[in-house]
């Protein structure tokens, strides 16, 4: 593994994919039994399919995930004013290290790390920028430049620090708050296939919403069929194996103010959501590498983008964006 890459996954362990079916080419053998078991959570569905002989313990299993997606969710949630991530903002600036869960840390620690990669185009200090266009989407009306600068005066990830010994975080300034909207999810689909793998389960697949990553093939398949949907090109099938996938754009997910359509992603650099029409999907070993670099790279586009990417292992991107009424698609493999 590339040594930036492994870099940034050195804890314990990104939407717009449409998964319309989880296809298998040929008939299942006897001792190989499909299950597929869903749920609600964190604002997206969760859907777990899956083969073995022992459908009672993947039951089990399954149960187990979703507990622990409820779970993630009290802690990551920044619509719960009352989750662990919440709870920390509130206390920005108060010169105090505060304690916090394994998973809080951890999810924190790795968000810093790609901050650093990406020269802070994906950033986890950008809530007070969201909690502004949350309100603009409902009141359809952009925020004020005054608005902009307050929130523009506590975005930036080196106002979060981290202790280690203490497993510890410090707010730096006063009204940060913290979204974890581009990772959290590919963070909760991986913790959802380790537990399945580490308990025998090679042949599973866990879609978070469209964050999705994949173990074996199916029995008799050529790999998961997954179908992408986009707004600026035709949707698109691949066929993946041990791997995970994420999308992101304004497909869904978006604000339409005066005629300009902006996207919930949003550059910490100026405020606003992005507004070139622009789909970004991305493979990778993981699904938090994939759920990051879909926000990175919708922001920064290919050219700034693939040059940061320095071929990562096993990540792959393509871009697909319109520009004066014609579609350019851009590709990268890091193979």
């Amino acid at each position: 593994m590339h040594k930036l890459l492994k870099k940034c996954k050195d804890f314990r362990l990104i939407p717009l994919i449409t998964l319309l079916f989880y296809h298998v080419n040929a008939q299942d053998p006897p001792e190989a039994v499909r299950f597929q078991f869903s749920h609600s959570g964190m604002g997206s569905l969760f859907t777990i399919v899956g083969y073995g002989s022992d459908t009672g313990k993947a039951s089990r299993i399954a149960m187990a995930s979703f507990a622990m997606v409820d779970s993630l969710n009290l802690i990551m949630s920044d619509y719960n004013p009352e989750s662990e991530l919440m709870r920390l903002s509130r206390l920005s600036g108060n010169g105090k290290w505060i304690p916090v869960s394994d998973e809080l840390y951890e999810i924190i620690r790795e968000s810093l790390c790609w901050s650093r990669r990406t020269d802070g185009l994906f950033d986890i200090t950008v809530g007070a920028y969201s909690q502004l266009w949350r309100r603009a989407g409902r009141k359809e009306k952009i925020p004020d430049t005054l608005m902009l600068n307050n929130a523009a005066s506590v975005v930036g990830f080196k106002y979060i620090k981290l202790n280690k010994n203490k497993q510890a975080v410090k707010l730096t300034k006063p009204g940060i708050q913290l979204d974890l909207g581009g990772i959290a999810k590919g963070y909760t689909v991986d913790r959802i296939f380790e537990l399945f793998r580490s308990n025998g389960f090679d042949a599973v697949l866990v879609d978070g919403g469209g964050d999705i990553r994949t173990g074996e093939n199916p029995p008799g398949s050529r790999g998961w069929k997954i179908v992408i949907e986009t707004q600026y090109s035709t949707d698109s099938i691949a066929y993946v194996e041990n791997s995970a996938i994420a999308t992101s754009g304004d497909l869904f997910r978006f604000t339409e103010i005066n005629g300009i359509r902006y996207s919930h992603i949003i550059n910490p650099r100026t405020g606003y959501g992005i507004t070139i029409p622009r789909t970004v999907t991305v493979t990778a070993p993981d699904c938090t590498t994939a759920d990051v670099l879909s926000s990175f790279l919708s922001i920064s586009g290919p050219d700034k983008g693939f040059k940061s990417l320095d071929k990562l292992d096993g990540v792959d991107a393509i871009i697909v964006e319109i520009e004066n009424g014609d579609k350019k698609i851009y590709r990268y493999s890091g193979r």
